[in-house]
């Protein structure tokens, strides 16, 4: 199985690359039911953008940092560069509502397992990363996961790892046949990239339910 997905990587890498996909941020917004006016990256982009079907951020809150989410809303690129999402939220306070919901998005019923690491689990996932095919689309030029670890827990990656399609239907990652201790070692590795202006304190005074009247007169929730 492992190695039919290698054998394809390659033309994956190319069919995700030829068209860039509006991601997180935008897809936040679609996912949440956002419609309405928004600068549009480019005609073919913005085609894919408003025809794909956003990630399911069902316990949301539980994978990631309201701290990230605020810091993300206001320039998609200074995480991602090849991120294509324009800037939607230019207010602060805006971007504080929305990160305090998206946080607190959590499924009670799902718990997300935090397991201790170590070196030697790190050094493990570093291994698998650079030899299963996962620099094949990751690397410094394309799609560079520096930081990650201000986006994601260890335990939330590890989810997202073992089935990708379960989490974002219309995303471009493939399910790499993951055993549950491989995609814990590659998680645990992934996230020890930090990005510590990510990671500031959100201003006081995020409320989750102002995000329904955010700027009404161009948006609706």
């Amino acid at each position: 199985m492992r190695g039919m997905l290698l054998s394809t990587l390659s033309a994956l890498r190319q069919i995700c690359f030829a068209a860039p996909v509006a991601r997180s941020a935008v897809q936040m917004a679609h996912g949440l039911g956002w419609s309405g006016p928004v600068q549009k990256p480019g005609a073919a982009a913005a085609l894919v953008r408003d025809s794909r079907r956003g990630p399911d951020l069902t316990g949301f809150g539980a994978r990631t940092t309201a701290s990230w989410v605020f810091k993300w809303l206001e320039n998609p690129r200074a995480f991602q560069p090849a991120a294509v999402e324009p800037v939607l939220l230019n207010n602060a306070q805006e971007r504080a509502d929305v990160a305090a919901y998206l946080a607190g998005l959590k499924d009670a019923d799902k718990k997300i397992e935090e397991t201790p690491t170590s070196e030697e689990r790190q050094k493990r996932g570093k291994e698998l990363f650079e030899t299963i095919g996962c620099t094949a689309c990751h690397s410094d030029a394309n799609t560079p996961l520096k930081g990650l670890g201000a986006k994601w827990t260890a335990g939330g990656l590890h989810e997202y790892l073992r089935n990708p399609l379960a989490h974002d239907p219309s995303g471009r990652m493939p399910g790499m046949a993951l055993t549950k201790d491989e995609a814990s070692c590659i998680a645990e590795h992934l996230v020890q990239s930090k990005a510590p202006e990510f990671a500031a304190a959100v201003p006081a005074g995020g409320d989750a339910a102002r995000k329904k009247t955010t700027n009404r007169k161009n948006r609706a929730w």
